[in-house]
């Protein structure tokens, strides 16, 4: 004859983990097919806003490093040489400036490296008016071979994000050569005008800070490419030493 369990073992049965592991309640298909959680910072999709703090002006020390960024550039035989100008209310597009801007960097980031075989050399400001909307000003590094092909690159690359039935208006793009010395001087100083008080009285003109627009953009005002960024900077000068 079996013996049957008495009610002390059959609670501590039911109370040891084995037991529960098989007592735990059905979470579905979704539990099972939940998507695991990858590592670093997850991607956005087109078109989902971008998580940027307001930014009004130009701060110290993002404005000290554009001027180190382009002090730089000279120093390695790399000095911007093109002034790009991009007004992306003149092509209609569904897609967030944000990516725009992103993808217009991607693309001539890849063009300078495959088809001008240097590396992306660039500064940029990003502005915002009443008059313009937000605009960008672009200081980038071209070889003198390549100038023309870049022009008609850039109109390219940009009218690619307009929408399909999208009205494309005056010049979005406007490319100008820079001239050494003086005018290359004077565009630094350009770039930098939307910057805080410090910032104006150290590196910029008063006639430029007179055609400041103001106003109030999401993410930095002013970025430089990792070629001339601080740790490509520490890095050839560590090197030297």
């Amino acid at each position: 004859m079996e013996s049957q369990a008495s009610p002390t073992s059959r609670a501590r049965n039911s109370d040891s983990p084995h037991r529960r592991k098989a007592q735990a309640p059905d979470i579905g298909s979704q539990g099972v097919n939940a998507p695991k959680r990858g590592r670093g910072r997850p991607k956005r999709a087109p078109g989902q806003p971008v998580h940027r703090r307001p930014c009004e002006q130009i701060s110290y020390s993002d404005a000290a490093n554009v001027v180190a960024a382009l002090h730089f550039a000279n120093k390695i035989g790399l000095p911007p040489n093109v002034h790009v100008t991009v007004q992306w209310r003149f092509v209609e597009s569904s897609l967030p400036i944000a990516d725009r801007q992103a993808r217009l960097l991607n693309k001539m980031g890849l063009w300078l490296r495959r088809r001008a075989e240097v590396p992306p050399v660039w500064v940029y400001a990003r502005e915002v008016g009443l008059r313009k909307g937000e605009h960008l000003h672009l200081l980038v590094h071209v070889p003198a071979r390549h100038l023309s092909t870049f022009r008609r690159q850039m109109e390219a690359w940009i009218h690619a994000d307009a929408d399909p039935n999208g009205e494309v208006r005056g010049r979005a793009v406007d490319t100008r050569t820079i001239k050494p010395g003086h005018e290359r001087d004077a565009l630094k100083s350009y770039l930098l005008k939307e910057g805080a008080q410090d910032v104006l009285d150290q590196w910029v003109r008063p006639d430029h800070r007179k055609r400041a627009t103001g106003g109030t953009l999401m993410g930095k005002r002013v970025k430089v490419s990792h070629a001339i960024g601080p740790k490509a900077r520490a890095k050839h000068y560590a090197m030297a030493d």
